[in-house]
């Protein structure tokens, strides 16, 4: 029910579900409109609390709070399902932040829409930054299919050529990685930011200290490698293939599994957080989970063409991918969709 400051009634708003209960109702400070939630978890927009304008869907549970931020440009919400959404005015979905534990308060800044403070059941509450702002813009030299930024943020390698140069942030010249007549296309950090890792045409693993000091050849591909992944403990990585085989090895250069699964070229692989699984995608659409013993536990039909783009949550709860058809897919753990991200108009 909506009241006017001095007690009259104005309106009574009527969920979607005339069995559900609104738990949080929020208005926007800078215009007419009313935002209302609970628990069929969907949150709808009202105008003066009499014309319904439109109804937001992503929550998956119960829906405990909503706010607007001081100029009304964006929404938040929180739910059961342990996730805060950010919403413009207009209803679309820019922001999903995954979380650990339930939120029960939330709210923005009054002075800077990007930040919200939420609290849950425990004593403590957490200010957090929602849209992170660009920092710096880095040329690098000529085209790169794949470009990996250090643990400690101050390095960056990236390229596609026989000679990589691996810079900081202010693009001073920090090692220069070469392999004669090899084409080097995938990289990745360690962890623990000691080595670095680079795939190419010719098939190998190149290994190198994050001085540019070459280590050793991961040899066993006999076609051209994608992309390499370091373990999250950086004692293992792994490399996709042209022939659609995965190859993990110990960073000493033992050869631990082999998989095979995948019909046509692997263009990414990625640790779960914990090192127990590994993730990869390809030309042929699909993306793969493997277990640590190299046995394969999902294989997700996931896009109508290559997939390029491939992230592992922090957590380990999700994934994304993105692909030659447009769209980028997030996904949990167990294989589940969980949404499909539409509105590129060329390959992602």
């Amino acid at each position: 029910k909506v009241w006017t400051a001095e007690g009259q009634l104005l309106q009574t708003v009527p969920a979607t579900d005339a069995n559900s209960s609104v738990w949080s109702v929020a208005f926007s400070p800078t215009e007419n409109v009313m935002a209302m939630a609970g628990d069929d978890a969907v949150i709808q927009l009202w105008q003066s609390a009499t014309d319904s304008l439109q109804s937001l869907t992503g929550h998956t549970q119960r829906i405990d709070r909503l706010a607007f931020s001081a100029d009304g440009s964006e929404i938040a919400s929180t739910a059961l399902d342990k996730t805060i959404r950010i919403w413009s005015k207009e209803g679309d979905p820019w922001r999903i932040l995954q979380l650990s534990g339930e939120i029960r308060r939330l709210g923005f800044s009054p002075n800077q829409s990007q930040s919200i403070v939420t609290a849950g059941n425990g004593v403590t509450a957490q200010l957090r930054q929602w849209q992170t702002p660009l920092l710096k813009t880095i040329f690098l030299d000529g085209n790169s299919w794949d470009i990996a930024l250090s643990p400690n943020g101050e390095r960056i390698v990236g390229g596609d050529s026989s000679q990589i140069t691996v810079w900081d942030t202010n693009r001073n010249v920090m090692a220069t990685l070469q392999v004669g007549q090899d084409t080097l296309l995938g990289f990745d950090f360690s962890p623990d930011g000691q080595l670095i890792a680079t795939a190419g045409r010719s098939g190998n693993i190149h290994l190198w200290t994050q001085a540019g000091d070459f280590l050793r050849v991961l040899e066993e591909h006999q076609f051209q490698t994608w992309d390499a992944a370091f373990s999250p403990d950086s004692q293992r990585v792994a490399a996709g293939a042209e022939d659609g085989t995965i190859r993990i090895w110990t960073v000493d250069g033992q050869l631990l599994h082999t998989l095979s699964g995948h019909d046509g070229r692997v263009y990414r692989v990625a640790f779960s957080p914990n090192g127990q699984q590994l993730v990869s995608a390809g030309a042929d659409g699909t993306v793969q989970i493997w277990e640590q013993d190299g046995t394969r536990r999902h294989r997700l039909e996931a896009h109508d063409s290559d997939i390029f783009g491939l992230s592992v949550s922090p957590d380990g709860q999700f994934f994304a991918s993105a692909s030659v058809d447009q769209t980028v897919k997030l996904w949990r753990r167990d294989g589940t969709l969980v949404r499909t991200f539409e509105g590129h108009s060329h390959n992602v």
